[in-house]
């Protein structure tokens, strides 16, 4: 597991704005369809992403799901995946990434091709607790390409207090989004 105990990106404001827009612009220049599986982060990655002119053509969708009940009706996530491996897990990170991805189906009249999402993000994790799971917070990736899906997980633990955690949280993963589709997809 990681550990960050200082936030590795400028704090300003515009370089962070900055930093998402490029990551906006690697996702059209590589024909990626962002949609999102929010647990701690509560949509900040959506909200991020969409406060980028243009984001439109890269961010499809975002799921913010909460609560337990809420990952297994939105996502599938499995109730034994949640019973063996806890909320805060790479299994259950895992399986909402999947979800996500997996969750677009075509409406019956439309003939439309518009993209669907090709590249999934996932959250979870304990932005606030007493215990050792303080700060940690589980990522999942995936990326189609044809029938091929990439997946990869980490976790990470950030040192800071509640919002903070959300909000390093929702960065880490946007800012992670170029990385993982060079390394782990063709495009």
């Amino acid at each position: 597991m990681s550990k960050i105990s200082t936030d590795p990106h400028d704090n300003s404001s515009d370089a962070q704005v900055e930093a998402i827009k490029n990551v906006v612009k690697f996702l059209k220049d590589h024909g990626r369809v962002l949609t999102t599986a929010e647990s701690c982060t509560a949509g900040e990655v959506c909200s991020l992403i969409a406060d980028v002119s243009g984001s439109g053509c890269v961010l499809y969708s975002g799921y913010v799901v909460y609560s337990e009940q809420a990952k297994q009706e939105c996502l599938g996530v499995s109730p034994q995946t949640i019973q063996q491996f806890g909320l805060t897990s790479e299994e259950v990170a895992r399986e909402m990434v999947l979800g996500a991805l997996n969750n677009h189906k075509p409406a019956a009249n439309d003939s439309s091709e518009k993209p669907k999402p090709n590249l999934a993000v996932a959250i979870t994790g304990t932005a606030e607790s007493d215990d050792e799971q303080d700060g940690v917070v589980c990522f999942a990736y995936a990326a189609r390409d044809g029938d091929d899906i990439a997946v990869f997980s980490e976790s990470v633990k950030f040192e800071a207090h509640r919002n903070e955690v959300r909000s390093r949280a929702a960065h880490h993963a946007i800012l992670y989004l170029p990385t993982f589709c060079q390394r782990f997809t063709k495009s």
